[in-house]
């Protein structure tokens, strides 16, 4: 069974643009760091109290914060383009 995720966003004309992408290239073209934590936050979210949910949450943040793919990230945007994730 495939999985999809319907996207819409507006058009320059304000009409609606619906797209279906396939879960896993959607994922697939995320920064894999990011995933990877998302993936563990979700996997431990049950075993934990919600503080210390939040507090493994920040640091996740803040290693990611200090990753090249953040940096990537950063300046793909700011040179309007796309950016090149490598898991750093």
């Amino acid at each position: 069974m495939s999985m999809y995720v319907i996207r819409t966003r507006s058009a320059s004309d304000g009409s609606s643009v619906v797209r279906s992408l396939p879960l896993p290239a959607l994922i697939a073209a995320r920064p894999p760091l990011a995933v990877r934590a998302a993936r563990r936050a979700i996997a431990r979210v049950r075993d934990l109290a919600p503080a210390e949910a939040l507090a493994e949450e920040h640091e996740h943040v803040r290693r990611l914060l200090r990753s090249r793919d953040h940096q990537a990230a950063v300046a793909a945007s700011v040179a309007r383009r796309a950016p090149v994730f490598t898991g750093e």
